[in-house]
């Protein structure tokens, strides 16, 4: 009791010294720490703000009070102790001013990222037409434990910003259209088998690539990276030169008509545009929507993003796992869980043995499953051929939960389709072992297992026949007599139908590596 009395006579002291120099309020929250806030259960909580530099600054929360002092630059940060879930509650803040957090939860915190299909919300708007039994959805959406936090768009950025603009909302009838689908059925899931408050911090844009959510750092450290940050310069030098090109004609047609002479303003282009959307410039949305929350208290990240990087999978296999590790590496927070979401079909149905792009960069995201604490879902089976947003967000929220509640909550769940282990070849035949099988192989809505391509050492897929035999697979083509490898669903819009006894497809794969 001594020591909060001696400090708020501090406080007094310092605040005497800012009012000699300041007529405004000086205590600073970022826009996340506002009411309706869920914070991370179990763990250290930071809070952090702005103040006069000097000034000390008290939290204090249920029966916790901590102090410290903002730096030379005002800056401030300190941590609340592990809590169980629960509330709600109040935050208080005092330094010269008084901030007061109210409604505050304790529960699990998930950040949901990616682009437009984590972007996409339940209801339509200018850019969205919205999900399938949207109205039905947002009527039916009333949890004030489950709160959505979506991050303002934030492009035009050229280094880590400490600020950025959003709410937090309930999932009520009033909110619910605007949430991000994805991450509303993902947390309205969770929510119903832990039972605790959950919070989702949305921060996704459509359109953008993975380099656009890396930091500049990563982006600089390795050679193939570095050249996405070399031709992206090289747009910007040239849209500058277009500009200041502009820019001089339009002073010399302003001096000319000053003089009466109008001759310049029929010849005179109109202002240039930069020619790529501004969401995929490297680092950008690192800078503006992400870097903002660290170090945020989180339980981990979901992910649905890969559309972007189709023109170049092979960048992704090392661009897709540097951006995961520079997350948890300037977080702070260890090896988090983060899931992600493996691209759903698209464009037109497959119905030949054929390449795609989005097939490889499937494989991409699949072999990022190798870092530590990763969990991937596939959407193959429930896209839409004509719509890059395909509208069942319900069962890729879904899925999604189930692979949080059995990898990260170990809940007795199946969360993976069939996942290829290893083949072995037997004369004209290739036999394939599959992981979480979960009770056995089987086919949806056929009778016959489609999706399956066979080759030979000449390197031409063809169709093959094939038969489940318990957990393995058996592969053949009575034209090949010597067959070395298999592809499963290797298509922009497969049509596989394997699956295991829940349900759940095949995760698409190849047994070759040829380029």
């Amino acid at each position: 009791m001594k020591q909060i009395s001696l400090f708020f006579l501090s406080i007094l002291f310092t605040c005497n010294i800012v009012a000699q120099n300041t007529t405004t309020g000086n205590l600073i929250l970022p826009s996340i720490f506002s009411d309706n806030i869920v914070l991370q259960r179990e763990a250290p909580i930071p809070i952090w703000g702005t103040a006069s530099p000097g000034q000390r600054v008290l939290v204090i929360f249920k029966t916790q009070k901590k102090f410290t002092t903002a730096d030379n630059k005002g800056n401030w940060m300190l941590r609340l102790s592990p809590v169980k879930a629960g509330g709600p509650y109040n935050i208080t803040i005092i330094a010269c001013d008084t901030i007061m957090i109210k409604n505050v939860l304790i529960g699990d915190v998930w950040v949901a990222s990616g682009q437009s299909n984590m972007e996409m919300p339940i209801a339509p708007n200018k850019y969205f037409t919205g999900i399938q039994n949207y109205k039905e959805e947002v009527s039916a959406a009333n949890d004030s434990l489950l709160r959505i936090f979506s991050v303002q768009k934030n492009s035009v950025v050229e280094k880590p910003q400490t600020q950025m603009k959003g709410q937090w909302m309930e999932a009520n009838p009033a909110n619910a259209g605007k949430f991000s689908a994805v991450s509303y059925f993902f947390g309205k899931n969770i929510r119903k088998k832990l039972r605790i408050p959950i919070g989702i911090i949305h921060t996704s844009w459509g359109a953008s690539p993975a380099q656009a959510w890396t930091s500049a750092k990563v982006l600089s450290s390795d050679p193939d990276f570095q050249k996405v940050v070399t031709d992206w310069k090289k747009l910007d030098d040239e849209y500058l030169a277009k500009v200041a090109i502009y820019k001089k004609d339009s002073a010399d047609c302003a001096k000319k008509i000053q003089n009466g002479d109008t001759s310049l303003l029929k010849s005179l282009s109109k202002a240039p545009t930069y020619p790529i959307l501004l969401q995929k410039r490297p680092a950008t949305l690192y800078n503006g929507m992400l870097f903002p929350l660290i170090p945020y208290a989180i339980k981990g990240v979901i992910w649905y993003q890969g559309e972007g990087n189709e023109s170049n999978p092979k960048l992704y296999d090392k661009l897709f796992p540097a951006m995961i590790t520079n997350w948890r590496n300037d977080w702070g927070q260890g090896i988090f869980p983060f899931l992600f979401v493996q691209l759903a079909g698209f464009k037109k149905l497959q119905t030949e043995p054929s390449e795609g792009g989005w097939a490889r960069l499937r494989e991409a995201q699949t072999k990022a499953l190798k870092l530590p604490n990763t969990g991937m879902i596939t959407a193959v089976d429930i896209g839409d051929e004509k719509d890059v947003h395909p509208k069942n967000k319900q069962e890729v929220g879904y899925r999604l939960a189930q692979c949080a509640l059995g990898k990260v909550y170990k809940r007795k769940v199946v969360y993976s389709g069939p996942t290829y282990s290893k083949m072995r070849i037997k004369g004209n035949e290739i036999y394939l072992y599959f992981r979480n099988t979960n009770g056995g192989l089987m086919v949806s809505n056929s009778n016959k297992i489609n999706g399956f391509a066979i080759a030979g050492h000449d390197k031409k897929f063809v169709w093959a026949n094939a038969r489940i035999q318990g957990n393995k697979v058996i592969i053949s083509n009575d034209s090949i007599k010597t067959p070395v490898a298999v592809r499963y669903n290797w298509a922009n819009n497969p049509i596989g139908n394997l699956c295991n006894r829940t349900g759940l497809p095949t995760i698409p794969f190849r047994t070759d590596d040829w380029e």
